[in-house]
């Protein structure tokens, strides 16, 4: 299984042939003594990588353990997040108190959440305007929280299917710390409801020209998908 010479080379050094893979325990166990060996299962390059005992993977042997050897492992990428989370904000100067204000409305926009479109006044017109939907500029009514209201401007199936595929998605992945959640949402409606964005990648390309601040983000992005180990995340209507 070919390799770039940087991680063979890491993992001889650790006494790991890294270019073969055993199809069992047993075979690896076999190779302890053999002139090439020894080799690893996708379990146990795995559990030398940090991830948790148990922890899914999608796609065949090999193509996991590919996965497994070119992978950020969880820690790094939870530290990493973190880290990036701390600098934003020093960045943005904005005090913790502040945000965890902000965060406190949106959990109780999310705890009044029932699918009412009555429940948010929207501004008269959009703040951007795609293919498919509209976001708009809005203000829950009981909270006076400002939110960001999408809504389904077609009607065709991909766009009913897309939105209602990204409800989904974030029932599984709304708690994770750099995943932007959904607070409210109608599906037959075709609207849903999500914190207003403080900032976009877009809005920080001058920043993100930096290596190190554009692998903050990259790692971040990666660190909404580390998963406890309970769980496979999956995209609905993907294989």
């Amino acid at each position: 299984m070919p390799e770039g010479k940087g991680p063979v080379k890491a993992w001889r050094a650790c006494g790991i042939n890294i270019l073969r893979l055993a199809d069992d325990l047993r075979n690896a166990q076999a190779s302890l003594l053999g002139p090439d060996g020894p080799y690893l299962t996708v379990e146990q390059a795995a559990l030398l990588r940090g991830f948790p005992d148990g922890y899914p993977f999608e796609g065949g042997s090999r193509t996991v353990y590919r996965q497994i050897l070119h992978s950020t492992t969880p820690a790094v990428a939870r530290a990493l997040g973190r880290a990036v989370a701390k600098a934003l904000e020093r960045a943005e100067g904005e005090p913790t108190s502040a945000k965890s204000s902000a965060l406190g409305r949106y959990d109780l926009v999310r705890a009044k959440a029932r699918g009412d479109r009555k429940d948010y006044r929207l501004d008269r017109l959009p703040m951007e305007e795609g293919g498919q939907a509209q976001v708009f500029r809005a203000v829950h009514e009981e909270t006076d929280t400002e939110v960001a209201f999408k809504r389904r401007s077609s009607k065709r199936e991909t766009a009913v299917a897309r939105m209602r595929r990204e409800i989904e998605v974030s029932q599984l992945l709304g708690q994770r710390t750099h995943y932007m959640p959904i607070l409210d949402s109608s599906p037959q409606d075709g609207w849903l409801v999500m914190p207003m964005a403080q900032a976009t990648a877009e809005g920080r390309h001058d920043d993100l020209r930096d290596p190190a601040s554009l692998r903050g983000l990259v790692e971040a992005l990666m660190g909404v998908f580390e998963l406890d180990g309970s769980a496979a995340v999956r995209v609905p209507g993907r294989k």
